[in-house]
C-alpha cells in the first residue's frame, strides 16, 4: 500500500529496529494516535527507538560541532526513510531526574512562580506580636501627620544613643554644629547649650534630638517642610523617626524592617531560593533532610525494658559497658529500668537520651558522640552508619528554605506552608485567596499562571502529591505525568509528543481527565503518539496502530492501522 503524502503525515518506510520487520507506517499530523499490541510486539521499537531517536538526531544536527562533542552519541535507527517528522518530545516511564534537589514544585515549573509571588507581594509578620512589619517612607510619616486634627502641636524627633568612645559633651557640641538646638531628655525638652556642663545620661535614659516643632496645617508649603524634617529625622536617627503629638504617646516609624527588637530580611528571589547559601536552611543546607541518628533504629522494639535490651547498640559485647554504667546509675537514682521504653515518661526519656546535670551520665547521645570521636576507625564508621538515616529537617519542615522565610506570608500562609500542602489543597487555597487591589494588580499574571499549572497537575491525576516531594521518589508513570503537566502549562505548538503508557496507576476517573488533557494538547496543533493498552484512551484516539501478531520474533508487524 503506498504511503500518504508527507505534508499530511509522518511516514516511516522499512523500519528494522529490534524485531520490526521492514515496517511501513503513517501517522497523520495533528491527531491523537495510539500504538497498541502485546508486550514485546514492537510498540516501543517503533515509537521510541525509531521515531524519537530520529527526532533527537535531527535536533542534534542543528547544533554546532563544539556543542555536539559534549553530548552522547545517538546511533541512527535502521530505517530506509522517515519523512514529515516534527520537533519531537519524548516521555518514557523509565526516565527520572538524577538531580537529588529536584522537587515536584521545581520540575513542574511551579516554584519559580511561587517564590516570585512572595518576593513581590509577601508581607512580613513579626513572630512576637503577629503584626505586619513595614518599611516606612517619608510619605507614610507625612500622611500620618496630616491625618491629625488641624492645629495639633507635634515634635519630629530623632533618637540618639551616647557613644562610649566619644565624650558626651563632644557629642552634644557636634549636634549644635549641625544646627540642632534642643534635646528631649526623658520627656523634657532642654536647650543643648544648657546641657554641655550637665553629667552624662544614664543607661536607660530616653534621648531625642528635636528636629522640628510644628502645628498641623493643610498648606502645600507646610507639607514640603514636613517632608524635609522627616527625612532629616530618618537620617539622624539612623533609620528611625519619632512623632510626638502634644499630650499623647510617641509614634515610632522606621525605614528599616525592624519590629519587636528583631531585624527582618527584605523578601527577594534569592531569599526564597533553597539552592544557594543565602536562601537555604543553615541546618540542612537546602536539602530538606539531614543525616542523624534514627531513634527507631536505636530502639527498634519499644516494648522491651532497658534491662531486657531496648537500646540495641548497647547489646554488642564491645559496647555493653555503656548499658552496665547506665543500669548502675538507674539503681541509685530510682530510674525504672524494668519498665518498657514506650511507657517511660517524657522526662525519663529525656534523661535516657540527653541526660541531666550530671556530666558523666552514660546517655544515648553521649554514646554516639563517643562513636563520632572514633570515626577514623572503620568499625566505628560502620556502627554509626547502622543507626543513621536521613530525617526531615525540623526548622525548614523539609522544604530546604531558611526558617525566617516563614515570616513572609500571603493570605495567612507562608511559602513553607504552601510547599507542605497537597496540590489539591494548594489549588483550593489560591481559588479562595483574596488580595488588596494593589497586590491583585501586581500579581495578576503570576496568580493566573499558578492556577493554570495547578489545574493541569490535577487533571493528570497528581493532586495528592506534595510540592516539596523529591521527584526521585516518584514512580515512572507519576514522573511522566508530572512532565506532561509542565508541558501543558507551557505548551508547544506544531510538535510531536511521544508518551509511554501515561495511564499507568491511574484510577478510571483520573484516566478520563488525562484523556481530556491529551485532547487539549492535540487541539493546539500537536501530534500525539501514545504507546498504550487502556481501552478508554484507544477509543478516544483518532488513529490506532496495532502491532503483532505476537511477541518477539513472531511480532514486529502492523496488524491493523486506521481509525
Amino acid at each position: 500500500m503506498p504511503l500518504p503524502h508527507r505534508k499530511d503525515h509522518i511516514t516511516i518506510k522499512g523500519a528494522r529496529t529490534h524485531n520490526l520487520r521492514h515496517v511501513d507506517a503513517a501517522f497523520p499530523h495533528q491527531k491523537l494516535i495510539t500504538i497498541t499490541g502485546r508486550s514485546g510486539s514492537g510498540k516501543s521499537s517503533l515509537a521510541f527507538d525509531t521515531l524519537l531517536a530520529e527526532g533527537q538526531l535531527l535536533y542534534l544536527e542543528t547544533l554546532n560541532t563544539y556543542v555536539r562533542q559534549f553530548l552522547q552519541k545517538i546511533e541512527r535507527p535502521p530505517v530506509e526513510d522517515i519523512q514529515g517528522l516534527l520537533p519531537t518530545i519524548g516521555m518514557q516511564q523509565k526516565t527520572k531526574s538524577s538531580n537529588p534537589r529536584a522537587r515536584i514544585a521545581t520540575t513542574a515549573d511551579l516554584y519559580s512562580h511561587l517564590k516570585l509571588l512572595y518576593a513581590r507581594i509577601g508581607t512580613i509578620y513579626s513572630p512576637i506580636s503577629h503584626t505586619p512589619v513595614k518599611r516606612h517612607t517619608v510619605e507614610d510619616v507625612v500622611d500620618y501627620i496630616l491625618a491629625q486634627k488641624e492645629g495639633t502641636q507635634l515634635l519630629i524627633l530623632a533618637p540618639i544613643t551616647p557613644r562610649a568612645q566619644i565624650p558626651w559633651k563632644e557629642q552634644l557640641t557636634t549636634e549644635l554644629h549641625k544646627g540642632f538646638t534642643r534635646l528631649r531628655w526623658n520627656g523634657t525638652i532642654h536647650f543643648i547649650e544648657a546641657l554641655l556642663q550637665a553629667p552624662p545620661p544614664k543607661k536607660n535614659d530616653e534621648l531625642h534630638i528635636v528636629i522640628d516643632r510644628i502645628q498641623v496645617k493643610p498648606h502645600e508649603k507646610y507639607q514640603g517642610r514636613l517632608a524635609d524634617s522627616v527625612q532629616t529625622a530618618f537620617f539622624e536617627g539612623q533609620g528611625t523617626c519619632h512623632i510626638h503629638l502634644h499630650k499623647q504617646e510617641t509614634r515610632e516609624f522606621s525605614d528599616r524592617l525592624h519590629a519587636d527588637g528583631m531585624h527582618f530580611e527584605s523578601p527577594s528571589l534569592e531569599f526564597f531560593n533553597f539552592n544557594n547559601s543565602y536562601g537555604a536552611c543553615p541546618k540542612c543546607r537546602g536539602w530538606g533532610k539531614f543525616p542523624d541518628i534514627d531513634p527507631k533504629k536505636v530502639i527498634p522494639n519499644p516494648q522491651l525494658t532497658l534491662r531486657q535490651g531496648a537500646i540495641l547498640p548497647w547489646e554488642s559485647p564491645t559496647m555493653k559497658k555503656w548499658k552496665e554504667d547506665f543500669l548502675a546509675y538507674a539503681t541509685t537514682h530510682d530510674f525504672p529500668i524494668d519498665t518498657p521504653y514506650q511507657r517511660l515518661t517524657r522526662t525519663q526519656k529525656e534523661i535516657l537520651w540527653k541526660g541531666n546535670k550530671k556530666k558523666d551520665l552514660p546517655t544515648i547521645s553521649r554514646f554516639f558522640d563517643h562513636i563520632e570521636s572514633k570515626i577514623h576507625k572503620v568499625s566505628y564508621r560502620v556502627l554509626q552508619a547502622r543507626y543513621r538515616t536521613f530525617l526531615e529537617c525540623t526548622p525548614c519542615r523539609g522544604t530546604g528554605l531558611r526558617s525566617d522565610a516563614h515570616y513572609v506570608q500571603i493570605g495567612g500562609k507562608s511559602l513553607l506552608d504552601l510547599l507542605n500542602m497537597s496540590i489539591d489543597r494548594l489549588a483550593l487555597f489560591f481559588q479562595k485567596l483574596t488580595l488588596p487591589p494593589h497586590h491583585k494588580k501586581v500579581a495578576h499574571r503570576l496568580l493566573e499562571g499558578i492556577c493554570k499549572k495547578l489545574d493541569y497537575l490535577q487533571r493528570v491525576g497528581l493532586g495528592y502529591l506534595l510540592p516539596k516531594r523529591r521527584t526521585s521518589t516518584l514512580s515512572g508513570g507519576e514522573y511522566q505525568r508530572l512532565r506532561l503537566g509542565r508541558l501543558l502549562g507551557n505548551p508547544f505548538i506544531g510538535s510531536l509528543y511521544i508518551l509511554d503508557e501515561p495511564t499507568v496507576g491511574l484510577h478510571p476517573q483520573d484516566t478520563e481527565n488525562l484523556i481530556k488533557v491529551l485532547c487539549d494538547l492535540q487541539k493546539l496543533g500537536n501530534t500525539l503518539i501514545v504507546v498504550e493498552h487502556e481501552e478508554a484512551l484507544m477509543r478516544a484516539s483518532d488513529h490506532i496502530i496495532d502491532m503483532g501478531p505476537r511477541a518477539g520474533n513472531q511480532g514486529g508487524q502492523i496488524v491493523f492501522q486506521g481509525s
